[in-house]
């Protein structure tokens, strides 16, 4: 075959295995149907719809500083989530939650989190986003360097309360019957290089739900459910699912 040929059709096969590997995934629901460019889910994984909430059991998604190694940050996005509502029905709410762990040793030993979750008009994406921060719960959500693993959750939450980032966005407020999700999360750990002896500071999330409230007609009100109630059976589910990886 002639060397151009041969370049022709290695830049073919290239090509062809670039759209295929970006090539939506359609997730069948009851209400909504969940579309996803497998590309871009990072480390938080194949998302799973069971009824109306999305759930996944991240990969790797930690941070770890041992003995003086500083500040170590993992920075971790979801993108490219679309959810198309059928049979009339309306996204009202989305209420996300996130779980997972820690564990501090040491003198000047500390973690956190953070992160945001985003909603955007499929139809007018130039109109702007709805978004809100994750918040941690508890009073003292990352306690004292005792080298005990311990439990931590964050929450977050989209309604029709929730105020437009960059103007023009109040379609949630009457119903969308197509939405754009993004999730954004960041955690970090650090030990003080000043310090002596054995310092070590580790944080993970281990299994992140997304709960979307879905509206029959524009004008319903929206219920406020309790999120981590809600994600409790899903959380048990994810941690066992876990497990039997990791064995």
């Amino acid at each position: 075959m002639p060397i151009r040929l041969e370049r022709a059709a290695l830049c073919a096969a290239l090509w062809w295995g670039a759209a295929a590997a970006a090539a939506p995934v359609t997730v069948v629901g009851t209400d909504f149907d969940l579309v996803y460019d497998s590309t871009l889910t990072g480390s938080f994984g194949t998302p799973s719809l069971v009824g109306n909430t999305l759930f996944f059991t991240p990969n790797a998604q930690r941070a770890e500083s041992l003995n003086g190694a500083g500040t170590q940050v993992l920075s971790a996005a979801l993108s490219g989530l679309r959810l198309q509502g059928k049979n009339g029905f309306r996204f009202g709410a989305f209420s996300l939650a996130v779980f997972g762990d820690y564990r501090l040793s040491g003198a000047g030993s500390q973690v956190n989190a953070s992160g945001q979750l985003r909603a955007f008009d499929a139809a007018l994406p130039q109109a702007g986003v709805l978004a809100t921060a994750l918040q941690l719960e508890g009073t003292q959500p990352f306690g004292t360097a005792d080298g005990s693993n311990r439990n931590w959750s964050a929450t977050a939450r989209i309604d029709g309360q929730t105020a437009p980032s960059g103007g023009g966005l109040n379609g949630l407020a009457a119903g969308l019957e197509e939405v754009d999700l993004e999730i954004d999360l960041q955690l970090s750990a650090y030990t003080d290089p000043s310090q002596t002896g054995l310092r070590l500071a580790f944080i993970e999330n281990k299994f992140s739900g997304l709960v979307v409230d879905i509206l029959a007609a524009s004008n319903q009100t929206l219920p406020t459910p309790s999120t981590l109630a809600l994600l409790a059976p899903l959380l048990l589910g994810g941690a066992a699912l876990r497990l039997l990886r990791s064995s």
